[in-house]
């Protein structure tokens, strides 16, 4: 999860949450509220897990997507991607993406 509005107040996209590697069994994962993913949970930019929005100039959209891999990322748990960045790096392992927006102030 991703804030591409934060360039102006932060000067860079800002992380949420990276998390990487999820297991999934079967053709869907579930996950009930306040359960942590099974994958490797990584820092962005206010540290270890999900920092929620509170954007410092009004509204910004947020950006959450989920990539189903054909492997598993040799992705660093202190990473920070945002979506263009996870993507040129693990483009090739990329099988499908989704993309959901939604817009806080």
């Amino acid at each position: 999860m991703d804030d591409p509005d934060a360039i102006k107040p932060a000067k860079k996209i800002w992380v949420h949450w990276n998390v990487f590697n999820i297991s999934v069994s079967g053709s869907y994962y579930s996950l009930s509220a306040g359960e942590k993913p099974n994958g490797l949970i990584a820092k962005g930019h206010s540290g270890t897990g999900y920092k929620g929005m509170c954007p410092p100039d009004g509204k910004h959209t947020y950006r959450i997507a989920v990539y189903a891999q054909k492997d598993d990322v040799n992705a660093k748990k202190s990473g920070k991607y945002t979506l263009e960045k996870f993507e040129k790096k693990f483009g090739d392992s990329i099988i499908e993406k989704v993309i959901i927006t939604g817009d806080f102030k």
